[in-house]
């Protein structure tokens, strides 16, 4: 583990960005900023063979940039984030997708500037890590695309793939809160209403609306 969080260092320094899915070169094909949550887990663990400032001030890279391939590797739409609170759709697609991993990498990143001290880096994170509640529809108890000006995507179907949603649908990121999930229980009201919407995954229709996919799951 030590010479895989170095390693995750090194190739920051040499490509620009922390690693996101490469094999070998670097592709960034991913939605979130997930290289830092290894860093703050090693850190958690014992493992302070690297240096923490050094991944947070990658990381903060990747969390104010938009990458070099289209939005990966950085944020798409990391300035709406932060101003907004969310990432708005169809301005980037998979923005539901987008939006609640970044909220968990900052949390990441939050754990790991406040426990090596670093008040900066956990100040401006501190700010982040809860946005996916801008995203919560009560009114249908799931999180759902929404624009720029805060009207909420129409029309909603809870088992068709894509559109703000990177391969999967609203059924798939309801439970993609996997830093705060006493928070998640609170958007329901209660942990009974929870418990229903997790019992309600194996009565529910079992037929996936694919839309981009191209067929049945």
């Amino acid at each position: 583990v030590v010479h895989y969080t170095n390693a995750l260092l090194a190739a920051q320094k040499q490509c620009g960005w922390l690693p996101s899915w490469s094999f070998p070169g670097e592709t960034g094909g991913m939605c979130g900023n997930h290289s830092i949550s290894l860093l703050a887990d090693a850190w958690a663990k014992g493992i302070h063979d690297f240096n923490p400032d050094s991944a947070l001030v990658a990381y903060a890279h990747e969390a104010m940039n938009k990458g070099p391939y289209g939005g990966a590797n950085g944020r798409a739409g990391w300035k709406e984030y932060f101003q907004l609170g969310y990432v708005p759709f169809p301005m980037s697609h998979g923005s539901v997708t987008q939006t609640l991993e970044y909220c968990y990498d900052d949390w990441c990143a939050y754990q790991l500037a406040r426990s090596c001290g670093n008040k900066f880096y956990e100040q401006i994170f501190a700010k982040q890590m809860f946005n996916y509640v801008n995203l919560w529809d009560p009114d249908i108890c799931f999180f759902r695309g929404r624009d720029a000006d805060g009207s909420w995507t129409e029309p909603f179907s809870a088992v068709k793939w894509g559109g703000p949603y990177t391969e999967g649908c609203a059924w798939h990121y309801i439970w993609s809160v996997f830093h705060d999930v006493n928070g998640l229980i609170g958007l329901f009201g209660s942990k009974e209403r929870f418990c229903q919407k997790i019992d309600s995954v194996f009565s529910v229709p079992g037929e996936v609306d694919p839309g981009w996919y191209g067929g049945k799951i």
